[in-house]
């Protein structure tokens, strides 16, 4: 009994992703696809439907006789997945269909002292469920800048204003009893995003999201090289010194301490360029890439050399796996076209010839909702219960 409800589960699921990435698609088309009877494709798309997870938009003429096919799509206008994305100064909170569009999108005010679990339970209450209406919530996904341990569920590394190794990610889930839970590093987020929605012409690259802090995940195939929790491959804590200054994770010399723009003002004055550099008393990647692509000699001296640090430690990661094409997100996009022209050339110049000569580096094109989309679309994908009744679980793989 329980084979056969493993393998009802398993068909339920692709069946519904195939009608995610095919609408319009008919139970026909569907039988041809999975190479599963007509009869058997009839009952999972009607359970489907009698779910709620998907629509009969009735049939649709296709010049051919007898019998009319009808069409199906997922039921995006009834379901929604709920996204804290929590960030160290704010809540960026969202809704998204299971068609993956975003429904509802808001950011709130975080302060470094708040109740956290207290906080996020109260931005679901007050904005979120009353956001969704009469549509169902399929469950919660919360995004946090940070490695996860799954087996002991807590933050092992992260830029929020938390301790580390707290109980606060259980903390969290336990205010959510009535709905599945899933918890996401946020660049697996990003990566799968980038994965799924981007339609890239090539299966295999590396993603790099750079913002206060550095992170990666290598893409194989088509396939995550690690899972949600951001536990592999931790690019950002990879030492660029060994002698450097320590940072949280135990190591020194870190990249993200280097290239991070949480770092640029550290950096900055090290290297005597603060007051060349500053605005308003900061220095941020979108301020340097202006500076640097209008052809500011000193920014492009300091943008050169972010650049070269990456190139650094891209180099030697893909002398463990190589992949030829990177593709980043995050803020650090906005360090500009010259930022980009520098890393190809010293990527080119430092790494492993037979392995970075042919590597194709690119901005990512999704807009700023990418992550949260990203993590909505990981959870249906991987983890939600299309056969059961939605019991509660959490994610930290």
């Amino acid at each position: 009994m329980l084979n056969q409800q493993l393998i009802r589960q398993h068909n339920l699921r692709r069946v519904f992703h195939l009608i995610l990435l095919h609408a319009p698609v008919s139970r026909i088309a569907l039988a041809q696809m999975t190479k599963l009877s007509k009869t058997t494709i009839s009952a999972l798309v009607d359970e489907l439907i009698a779910r709620g997870y998907v629509v009969d938009e009735g049939s649709v003429h296709t010049g051919r006789q007898g019998r009319k096919p009808s069409i199906l799509r997922v039921n995006g206008d009834g379901n929604v997945v709920a996204v804290i994305n929590w960030h160290i100064e704010s809540l960026e909170i969202s809704l998204v269909d299971l068609a993956g569009a975003v429904v509802y999108y808001d950011t709130l005010p975080m302060r470094r002292d708040e109740n956290f679990p207290a906080r996020i339970r109260g931005a679901y209450e007050t904005a979120l469920r009353p956001a969704a209406g009469s549509r169902r919530i399929l469950g919660f996904c919360l995004i946090v800048p940070s490695m996860l341990d799954p087996r002991r569920r807590r933050m092992v590394s992260t830029t929020l204003p938390v301790p580390i190794e707290s109980d606060i990610i259980n903390d969290v889930c336990a205010l959510f009893p009535e709905l599945p839970v899933a918890v996401f590093n946020d660049t697996a987020c990003y990566a799968y995003a980038e994965n799924t929605l981007s339609h890239l012409p090539f299966s295999s690259f590396t993603f790099i999201n750079i913002n206060k802090g550095v992170g990666a995940i290598i893409v194989s195939d088509g396939v995550m090289v690690q899972g949600e929790g951001g536990m592999r491959p931790q690019l950002g804590h990879y030492s660029l010194d060994r002698n450097g200054p320590p940072c949280i994770c135990g190591n020194r010399g870190c990249l993200e301490n280097e290239i991070g723009e949480s770092a640029l003002v550290r950096r900055a004055t090290r290297l005597g360029l603060y007051d060349a550099l500053a605005e308003n008393g900061d220095i941020t990647f979108a301020h340097l890439g202006a500076r640097a692509d209008a052809g500011d000699e000193t920014a492009r001296t300091f943008v050169r050399g972010l650049a070269e640090d990456l190139a650094f430690a891209l180099g030697n990661l893909f002398t463990i796996y190589n992949t030829n094409h990177v593709v980043i997100g995050g803020r650090g996009q906005q360090l500009g076209s010259y930022y980009l022209q520098q890393l190809d050339h010293a990527l080119k110049a430092v790494g492993f010839r037979p392995f970075v000569r042919d590597v194709q580096i690119q901005y990512t094109a999704l807009g700023g909702d990418a992550i949260v989309r990203g993590a909505a679309r990981y959870f249906i994908d991987k983890f939600y219960d299309f056969y059961g009744d939605g019991a509660r679980f959490v994610v930290l793989e």
